[in-house]
């Protein structure tokens, strides 16, 4: 006669989609097998999530309110790196303005945008994370919600010496060094927590 005391259950793992690599974006194929024909990476498509976000729907950048409407408050939330309780938020309402890498580092530490304060410079991988290469060497940030066609952008992953990290978002190779003196762009970000449908 068998024991059955000693069968143990085992959970089956969980599926996480977050561990794959993002979509760059690209579509049009220009060699076999270059990234525009695989297309590897999650989401349906750059702004299109493979699963809905806490809002209901498969819309990567929204609003606070889960709409894709920014008449005033300029901050998007991209629901590509939810992870279940926090979320990444862009502010992109002072996209006019050039300052030195100092100053573009601390402009919004003190800030409040919709609600939220502590934004930071983006650094290399959050800037990345959210330019379409599909438009290479045509404006990557070009796009809702962003719709932007300014090119440099400072960025606070930097290198050692007088020249640091920007983007070019008009270029083929979309980083570039300048010198941490020259006026450049900003944007900025933070990491929010979710609870339901409210984002802290």
């Amino acid at each position: 006669m068998s024991d059955n005391r000693y069968i143990k259950a085992v959970a089956s793992a969980p599926t996480l989609t977050s561990a794959k690599l993002m979509k760059t974006g690209q579509t049009v194929s220009l060699l076999t097998a270059d990234d525009g024909a695989t297309q590897r990476g999650r989401l349906t498509n750059f702004t299109t999530l493979a699963s809905n976000n806490p809002f209901g729907t498969t819309s990567r950048f929204t609003n606070k309110s889960g709409g894709n409407t920014y008449p005033s408050i300029k901050v998007t939330y991209d629901w590509s790196t939810y992870d279940g309780s926090t979320v990444l938020a862009y502010y992109f309402g002072d996209m006019s303005s050039t300052r030195p890498l100092a100053t573009q580092l601390t402009q919004y530490t003190g800030s409040t945008f919709d609600g939220l304060t502590s934004w930071y410079l983006t650094n290399f991988l959050e800037m990345t994370n959210i330019m379409n290469f599909g438009l290479i060497g045509n404006y990557q940030l070009n796009y809702a919600p962003f719709n932007t066609t300014l090119r440099y952008f400072w960025v606070s992953t930097q290198a050692a010496g007088s020249n640091g990290v920007a983007t070019d978002l008009a270029g083929s190779n979309p980083f570039t060094g300048s010198n941490k003196a020259s006026a450049l762009y900003g944007m900025w970000c933070r990491v929010c927590n979710v609870s339901g449908t409210t984002i802290t």
